[in-house]
């Protein structure tokens, strides 16, 4: 009788394990529209009335959002921090009703550490392996310039350029946010974290002669302009490379233009006349 329990017990257990015996798995199939191969588990509903894509990628919600009429080539853009924000002013609406995806991973938190790094990576190596173009703009307000420099600097044969406002440049910025950013990083060292700050990386940006675009407000009482995106412009200069800066006489709100013709101005035109 027991031998028979433990039988039971066994083959139960392998049954839950396998399933049914010659059962297999089914892989994720392509869109149709897009001829994309999302995961598993996407879902879909709409964002700017257009169809998004969402689905769980290395452990965090990300998104696609297909516009109505795809460009031929697959242009992309990316928004690392705050993609539903501000998007009738920082060009996101106008690339978007010019053909351009949008792609977003969501990453709040982790205030581009290595790790989100290498997350924001995985997601460019996706996007190639789905027939993407090879460099894609970016779009990074706030937190969201932390994550654009952080991530131009260690792989920038991804972007085209890169339009910054109001950006982190200083992860030393913030005293309120700086026990978050320790436990991100893992160290409570302000002389480490100035040594991966953007103020002090840069030097592959400018190899790579990636173009930026850089909006600061000078009344920003939340991320200071001078210590951060200001500094990180004029440094970037004296490497050589590309970066306009516009001062406007604003807080750290709102982003973008009330005419955000010059900002997809800029993305499109980097990102169609790429090498």
């Amino acid at each position: 009788m027991k031998k028979f329990i433990l039988a039971t017990a066994i083959f139960a257990s392998a049954l839950a394990e396998t399933g049914v015996c010659g059962a297999e798995k089914e892989e994720p199939k392509a869109d149709p529209k897009t001829g994309i191969v999302f995961p598993a588990d996407d879902k879909v509903d709409t964002f700017c009335d257009m169809v998004r894509h969402q689905f769980n990628f290395n452990g965090y919600n990300a998104w696609i959002v297909v516009p109505h009429n795809p460009l031929p080539g697959k242009q992309w853009f990316a928004v690392p921090e705050w993609p539903t924000a501000f998007t009738g002013r920082n060009g996101v609406q106008a690339l978007l009703n010019m053909g351009f995806y949008m792609v977003h991973v969501n990453l709040y938190g982790e205030y581009a550490n290595d790790k989100a790094v290498g997350v924001m990576h995985k997601m460019y190596e996706f996007l190639q392996k789905n027939g993407f173009q090879k460099k894609g703009a970016f779009i990074g307000m706030s937190l969201g310039g932390l994550y654009s420099f952080r991530y131009a600097q260690a792989h920038p044969e991804g972007v085209a350029c890169i339009y910054a406002d109001a950006p982190v440049c200083d992860l030393n910025y913030n005293s309120t946010r700086k026990e978050n950013i320790y436990k991100a990083y893992k160290t409570s060292s302000k002389t480490e974290l100035a040594k991966v700050s953007p103020v002090n990386q840069m030097d592959n940006i400018a190899k790579a002669k990636i173009p930026v675009l850089m909006l600061l407000g000078t009344a920003d009482d939340v991320v200071d302009y001078k210590t951060n995106g200001l500094l990180w412009a004029e440094r970037y200069k004296k490497l050589g490379g590309s970066v306009e800066v516009v001062k406007r006489i604003y807080g750290h709100h709102p982003h973008g233009l009330d005419n955000p013709g010059r900002i997809a101005g800029f993305l499109t035109y980097h990102v169609l006349t790429q090498d």
